[in-house]
Protein backbone atom coordinates (compact mmCIF):
# COMPACT_ATOMS: atom_id res chain seq x y z
CA UNK A 1 0.00 0.00 0.00
CA UNK A 2 2.94 2.48 0.70
CA UNK A 3 4.12 1.94 -2.36
CA UNK A 4 0.63 2.93 -4.35
CA UNK A 5 0.31 6.01 -2.03
CA UNK A 6 4.34 7.56 -3.17
CA UNK A 7 3.28 6.21 -6.48
CA UNK A 8 0.19 8.33 -6.89
CA UNK A 9 1.43 11.10 -4.57
CA UNK A 10 4.82 11.23 -7.26
CA UNK A 11 2.06 12.00 -9.81
CA UNK A 12 0.18 14.05 -8.85
CA UNK A 13 3.19 16.65 -7.60
CA UNK A 14 4.54 16.33 -11.08
CA UNK A 15 1.60 17.17 -13.02
CA UNK A 16 1.22 19.90 -10.61
CA UNK A 17 4.91 21.02 -10.92
CA UNK A 18 4.67 21.08 -15.21
CA UNK A 19 1.46 22.66 -15.17
CA UNK A 20 3.31 25.45 -12.86
CA UNK A 21 6.31 26.01 -14.94
CA UNK A 22 3.80 25.74 -17.92
CA UNK A 23 2.04 28.75 -16.22
CA UNK A 24 5.29 30.65 -15.60
CA UNK A 25 6.29 29.84 -19.11
CA UNK A 26 2.82 30.89 -20.54
CA UNK A 27 1.95 33.80 -22.77
CA UNK A 28 -1.17 35.06 -23.71
CA UNK A 29 0.11 37.35 -26.40
CA UNK A 30 2.57 38.28 -28.31
CA UNK A 31 3.74 41.37 -25.83
CA UNK A 32 3.84 38.78 -22.92
CA UNK A 33 0.80 40.69 -21.31
CA UNK A 34 -1.89 38.52 -19.44
CA UNK A 35 -5.32 38.76 -20.41
CA UNK A 36 -7.54 40.68 -18.35
CA UNK A 37 -9.45 37.96 -16.42
CA UNK A 38 -5.97 36.82 -15.28
CA UNK A 39 -5.43 40.26 -14.42
CA UNK A 40 -9.03 40.57 -12.68
CA UNK A 41 -8.10 37.50 -10.12
CA UNK A 42 -5.31 39.81 -8.35
CA UNK A 43 -7.99 42.52 -6.93
CA UNK A 44 -9.39 40.07 -4.63
CA UNK A 45 -11.25 42.80 -2.48
CA UNK A 46 -9.84 45.87 -1.80
CA UNK A 47 -12.02 47.34 0.64
CA UNK A 48 -11.06 50.27 3.45
CA UNK A 49 -11.20 47.56 5.68
CA UNK A 50 -7.75 45.41 6.13
CA UNK A 51 -9.92 43.01 8.80
CA UNK A 52 -12.57 42.27 6.27
CA UNK A 53 -9.87 41.71 3.23
CA UNK A 54 -8.22 38.57 5.88
CA UNK A 55 -11.25 37.20 6.91
CA UNK A 56 -12.31 37.63 3.23
CA UNK A 57 -8.43 35.78 2.13
CA UNK A 58 -8.33 33.66 5.16
CA UNK A 59 -12.28 31.72 4.95
CA UNK A 60 -12.41 32.01 1.11
CA UNK A 61 -9.47 30.04 0.65
CA UNK A 62 -10.06 27.79 3.66
CA UNK A 63 -13.29 26.80 2.65
CA UNK A 64 -12.52 26.31 -1.10
CA UNK A 65 -9.74 23.94 0.33
CA UNK A 66 -12.20 22.33 2.87
CA UNK A 67 -14.59 21.45 -0.30
CA UNK A 68 -11.54 20.11 -2.47
CA UNK A 69 -9.89 18.32 0.22
CA UNK A 70 -13.10 16.13 0.68
CA UNK A 71 -13.85 16.08 -2.98
CA UNK A 72 -10.28 14.81 -3.17
CA UNK A 73 -10.65 12.12 -0.69
CA UNK A 74 -13.64 10.95 -2.37
CA UNK A 75 -12.53 10.57 -5.71
CA UNK A 76 -9.13 9.04 -4.60
CA UNK A 77 -6.92 11.88 -5.64
CA UNK A 78 -8.28 12.48 -8.99
CA UNK A 79 -10.35 15.99 -8.34
CA UNK A 80 -8.15 17.27 -6.07
CA UNK A 81 -5.26 16.83 -8.43
CA UNK A 82 -6.88 18.44 -11.34
CA UNK A 83 -8.22 20.74 -9.29
CA UNK A 84 -4.72 21.83 -8.11
CA UNK A 85 -2.91 21.66 -11.81
CA UNK A 86 -5.51 24.12 -12.31
CA UNK A 87 -4.29 26.40 -10.03
CA UNK A 88 -0.94 25.69 -10.04
CA UNK A 89 -1.11 26.61 -13.29
CA UNK A 90 -3.21 30.08 -12.21
CA UNK A 91 -0.69 30.91 -9.80
CA UNK A 92 2.42 30.30 -12.01
CA UNK A 93 1.00 32.85 -14.96
CA UNK A 94 0.28 35.29 -11.55
CA UNK A 95 3.70 34.69 -9.84
CA UNK A 96 5.29 35.68 -13.27
CA UNK A 97 3.65 38.88 -13.44
CA UNK A 98 4.48 39.61 -9.87
CA UNK A 99 8.11 39.29 -10.45
CA UNK A 100 7.91 41.89 -13.47
CA UNK A 101 5.73 43.93 -11.52
CA UNK A 102 7.98 43.57 -8.43
CA UNK A 103 5.53 42.69 -6.26
CA UNK A 104 7.74 40.16 -4.00
CA UNK A 105 5.49 40.22 -1.52
CA UNK A 106 2.37 39.00 -3.89
CA UNK A 107 4.98 35.84 -4.46
CA UNK A 108 5.41 34.48 -0.98
CA UNK A 109 1.79 34.80 -0.16
CA UNK A 110 1.08 33.07 -3.67
CA UNK A 111 3.59 30.17 -3.09
CA UNK A 112 1.80 29.76 0.10
CA UNK A 113 -1.48 29.28 -1.17
CA UNK A 114 0.37 26.67 -3.83
CA UNK A 115 1.98 24.55 -0.80
CA UNK A 116 -1.53 24.27 0.99
CA UNK A 117 -3.14 23.30 -2.10
CA UNK A 118 -0.42 20.54 -2.85
CA UNK A 119 -0.78 19.73 1.04
CA UNK A 120 -4.09 19.21 0.89
CA UNK A 121 -3.96 17.24 -1.94
CA UNK A 122 -1.29 14.86 -0.73
CA UNK A 123 -2.37 14.38 2.25
CA UNK A 124 -6.34 13.77 1.58
CA UNK A 125 -4.93 10.91 -0.73
CA UNK A 126 -2.85 9.75 1.61
CA UNK A 127 -5.69 9.65 4.36
CA UNK A 128 -8.11 8.03 1.76
CA UNK A 129 -5.23 5.16 1.29
CA UNK A 130 -4.49 4.78 4.79
CA UNK A 131 -7.68 4.94 6.34
CA UNK A 132 -6.60 6.84 8.85
CA UNK A 133 -8.88 9.18 9.82
CA UNK A 134 -7.51 10.87 13.02
CA UNK A 135 -4.35 12.81 11.12
CA UNK A 136 -7.46 14.60 9.70
CA UNK A 137 -8.03 17.27 11.81
CA UNK A 138 -4.02 17.65 12.11
CA UNK A 139 -4.03 17.87 8.22
CA UNK A 140 -6.70 20.94 8.35
CA UNK A 141 -4.95 22.39 11.16
CA UNK A 142 -1.54 22.61 8.83
CA UNK A 143 -3.28 23.95 6.19
CA UNK A 144 -5.49 26.38 8.26
CA UNK A 145 -1.75 27.99 9.89
CA UNK A 146 -0.34 28.15 6.33
CA UNK A 147 -3.95 29.82 4.92
CA UNK A 148 -3.50 31.88 7.86
CA UNK A 149 -0.23 33.42 7.17
CA UNK A 150 -0.72 33.55 3.57
CA UNK A 151 -4.04 35.87 4.33
CA UNK A 152 -1.65 37.88 6.12
CA UNK A 153 0.24 38.71 3.44
CA UNK A 154 -2.06 39.01 1.08
CA UNK A 155 -3.74 41.87 3.08
CA UNK A 156 -0.77 43.61 2.99
CA UNK A 157 -0.56 43.62 -0.17
CA UNK A 158 -4.16 44.59 -0.79
CA UNK A 159 -3.62 47.40 1.14
CA UNK A 160 -0.54 48.51 -0.58
CA UNK A 161 -1.47 48.66 -3.74
CA UNK A 162 -5.19 49.91 -2.78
Amino acid sequence: MNRKIKIISMSQLAVVTVFFVWGILFRAESNGVLPSNVLGMLTKVQTTSDWQNFLWCFSNNLAVLFIIFWLNYWTYGILGGLWCANSAFTLGALIKFSIISKLWLSVIFMLLELSSSVFMMISSTFLKFKKDYKKTLISFLIIAIILFVAAILETIVLKLYR
